[in-house]
């Protein structure tokens, strides 16, 4: 049983059973908190777990809850009517009444489809399910399914099957040839006197439970006369991109589209729910916009944007290892839409996502594999939004020093994001710095505070002080949950009060519209009726 299918339920009990029965592997589940926190302890002794948890008036609950997610436990958060509307800092949540898989994706846990996956949990956490049939093991996942290829090339599905050669297939991928290493002048590749050594880099929050995530890869019949797949460019030196922003480097049309880049120097303060609203934002203006998940092994915007389990969908990894062209891996919204569930906000903008976390070899899905998806997605899009990984003090993926940096340096922008937490504002403030030292313009630097607590004065005035000459401040965001539970819910968090202001300045200052523009004027509607004919007549 991989650890994607382990959780344990707090006061839960048919949610429990139900999943249970369907081939999850559940403890705890009862009415009794006591009883679950228990069970859940002795689980946790031989493995990590997910807890799933209703937030219901039980004393002692919320300092139990606090302490595993604390931890880095992953807590799920349920909503349930007469619930105590209890907060846990670093709990996702879910509202009722919600599907099964709503929940087991919020959740990361494997989603289970068909009658079961889109049966409604009520709000008092009652459901009712068709009883499991002959088979109860969880639908498999597209990290480990090896589709068919038809024979002939019917027309383009939702999703195109992928080749006989599949590229979610769970065998290594080829193993390309060494990279020579190279020598750079990028500022970047030498310490900069803007980082101090002793700031250490925050880690991203440690995940034990992907779903779809097997313990060992399964072993398949080998197929008579494989194809062998495109080997990868191996590149590991910076990426010059300024053709990209200049000119047009290959025989497509001329690159337009603007960059925007989503980064912060600490984990949990909405770096992927900006990226997913920028890009909406954009989408209601009529710019056409997409979304690269450029954090490779840690991708989670499938997850977000709620693209089940049960479908295999092409990753970067395959335009990677030449399964597709960089134009196919562009995912558009009639694509995405049609696999999505049917409760989720259809798509507006269309996204790359980033390869499944077995597939994610940093030799195969190279630097450059990245730029010629950004290549690619510029020459067919007016926005492009990347969402990165954690940018540390010291650069481990490659992504930041050979593509994000030179993209800033090229023109492109970038979004930086802070809680109001010492460490997310002083990793921030220090990366901000590495890059002005990189060549970076600070013009073309924005910085925006997120998740402020309400009951928090805040000084406007401050906040730009923080990040004087090395960025522009382009407001803040308080706390509010109906951020969180759109993006829990697979909506688009865009036009939310507190956050649509922040996301209007930073479009406005990325693409220029107008229809973001704060100072714009909007005309009064034309009189009808009496009043019109008066007016035309000069009474």
């Amino acid at each position: 049983m991989s650890t994607s299918d382990r959780a344990a339920l707090i006061c839960l009990p048919q949610l429990a059973d139900v999943l249970r029965a369907h081939g999850l592997d559940i403890v705890g589940g009862s009415d009794d908190f006591r009883a679950d926190a228990n069970a859940t302890r002795e689980a946790l002794s031989s493995g990590p777990l997910t807890i799933i948890a209703a937030d219901a008036p039980a004393p002692g609950m919320r300092a139990w809850l606090t302490k595993h997610a604390t931890a880095r436990t992953p807590v799920t958060l349920v909503r349930v009517a007469d619930g105590s509307g209890v907060e846990i800092p670093g709990a996702d949540q879910v509202a009722l009444p919600t599907q099964v898989d709503e929940l087991l994706a919020t959740a990361e846990l494997a989603m289970l489809g068909g009658a079961v996956g889109a049966a409604t949990i009520s709000a008092d956490g009652s459901l009712d399910v068709p009883a499991p049939g002959p088979s109860t093991a969880p639908a498999s996942d597209p990290w480990a399914t090896e589709p068919t290829a038809p024979a002939t090339a019917p027309a383009q599905p939702a999703i195109a099957a992928p080749p006989a050669s599949d590229p979610w297939d769970d065998q290594p991928a080829p193993a390309p040839p060494a990279p020579a290493p190279a020598a750079s002048a990028d500022p970047w590749a030498s310490p900069s006197p803007y980082l101090p050594e002793d700031l250490a880099p925050t880690p991203p929050p440690a995940h034990t439970s992907t779903p779809g995530q097997h313990a060992a890869a399964p072993v398949r019949p080998e197929p008579a006369a494989p194809a062998a797949p495109a080997p990868a460019v191996v590149h590991d030196e910076p990426i010059d991109t300024g053709a990209m922003f200049t000119t047009a480097a290959t025989t497509r049309r001329p690159a337009a589209g603007q960059v925007a880049i989503t980064v912060a120097g600490k984990g949990g303060v909405g770096k992927s729910s900006f990226a997913v609203a920028i890009a909406a934002k954009a989408a209601s203006a009529g710019l056409r916009a997409v979304v690269i998940d450029a954090n490779r092994g840690q991708g989670d915007q499938w997850k977000y944007l709620r693209v089940p389990a049960s479908q295999s969908v092409p990753s970067i990894y395959d335009a990677a290892v030449g399964h597709i062209s960089y134009d196919d891996l562009i995912l558009t919204p009639d694509r995405l839409n049609p696999v999505r569930p049917a409760i989720a906000d259809p798509l507006t903008f269309s996204v790359v996502l980033a390869p499944p976390e077995h597939l994610s070899d940093p030799d195969v899905v190279t630097t450059d594999v990245y730029a010629q998806a950004v290549q690619a997605a510029r020459a067919a899009y007016d926005l492009v939004v990347i969402d990165t990984q954690i940018v540390e003090a010291t650069d481990t993926s490659g992504l930041i020093d050979g593509l994000v940096v030179p993209l800033l340096r090229s023109g492109a922008w970038a979004v930086g994001i802070s809680d109001t937490s010492k460490p997310g504002i002083d990793n921030l403030i220090s990366r901000f710095k590495a890059f002005r030292a990189a060549g970076v313009d600070p013009d073309r630097m924005l910085v925006t505070f997120n998740r402020i607590g309400a009951d928090l004065a805040v000084d406007p005035a401050q906040l730009r002080a923080l990040f004087s000459g090395i960025g522009s401040y382009a407001g803040h965001v308080t706390e509010d949950t109906r951020v969180m539970a759109a993006m829990n819910s697979g909506q688009s968090p865009a036009e939310i009060p507190t956050l649509s202001g922040v996301l209007d300045h930073i479009c406005f200052a990325v693409t220029g519209h107008t229809d973001f523009d704060p100072d714009r004027v909007i005309p009064e509607p034309e009189p009808r009726g009496l009043l019109a004919r008066l007016r035309r007549l000069g009474r």
